[in-house]
C-alpha cells in the first residue's frame, strides 16, 4: 500500500516539474515573440529587394538640367533596380549608399575581390532625381527606389584597372544603417548574380532646344 502512495507521490512531483518547466518555457516564448515584434515594429532593419538582375546596354532615363528643363538622357553602361524595403512603424534612414563590383582575381580562382565602383555610378530616386549625399528616407510600411546606373569610365590606365569591360562580375549594393531598441548598427548588403559588363560606358544628355 506504501509503494502506491508512494508511486503516486513520484508521480505528481513529476508532473508538478514538467508543467513548470513547459509553463516557464512558454513564457520564454512568448517574451521572445513579443520582443521580436517590438523590435520589428520600432527598431526595423531594411530589406534590399532587387527587382531583377543588373541588365546591360543604352537606357534612357528622365533628368532635369541645372537650367530646370527636362529632357531624356541615355545611358551607356549596366542599370540594377533596386527596392529598400521598411517593415516597420518608424522611418529608416539608409546612409553612406555604395556599389562595389566582385570579381574573380583570375580564371580558375575561387576567391572573389571586392572594389568600390562608386564613383562610376549614378543613383537615382523613382522620380528620376539623383540621390543626393547617397543617402534616404524609407519610412514606416513603405519602400524606396534606387535605380543604381554604372555609367562613367574609369581613367584608371588599363594596365592597372581590376577589372575591365567584357569581364564576368557581380555587382553589389550596400549601405550603413543605424538601429533603435539597443541594437548595433550595422552594414546591409545585396549582391546580383553573375553578369557580363559591357564594352561602352557614358552618358549622353541632349541639348536643350531654345526657340
Amino acid at each position: 500500500m506504501m509503494d502506491v502512495i508512494s508511486s503516486l507521490g513520484i508521480a505528481q512531483v513529476v508532473a508538478i516539474v514538467a508543467t513548470g518547466g513547459a509553463l516557464a518555457y512558454f513564457a520564454y516564448v512568448t517574451h521572445r515573440m513579443s520582443q521580436q515584434v517590438t523590435e520589428l515594429r520600432y527598431s526595423p532593419i531594411l530589406e534590399i529587394c532587387p527587382s531583377g538582375a543588373p541588365k546591360v546596354g543604352p537606357f534612357y532615363e528622365k533628368q532635369t538640367t541645372h537650367q530646370g528643363v527636362e529632357c531624356q538622357a541615355t545611358y551607356h553602361g549596366v542599370k540594377w533596380e533596386i527596392y529598400l524595403m521598411n517593415p516597420g512603424d518608424v522611418p529608416v534612414f539608409a546612409e553612406d549608399i555604395d556599389v562595389f563590383i566582385k570579381y574573380l582575381s583570375s580564371h580558375g580562382a575561387r576567391e572573389e575581390i571586392l572594389t568600390s565602383v562608386g564613383k562610376l555610378c549614378e543613383l537615382l530616386d523613382e522620380a528620376g532625381n539623383a540621390i543626393e549625399d547617397r543617402a534616404m528616407w524609407v519610412n514606416g510600411h513603405s519602400q524606396r527606389k534606387v535605380t543604381v546606373l554604372m555609367c562613367h569610365d574609369d581613367d584608371t590606365p588599363i594596365t592597372y584597372r581590376s577589372f575591365k569591360p567584357g569581364d564576368m562580375v557581380r555587382m553589389s549594393l550596400e549601405f550603413y544603417q543605424r538601429r533603435g531598441l539597443g541594437r548595433q548598427p550595422g552594414r546591409r548588403e545585396k549582391t546580383s548574380d553573375w553578369f557580363q559588363l559591357p564594352d561602352k560606358f557614358g552618358v549622353e544628355i541632349p541639348m536643350p532646344q531654345i526657340y
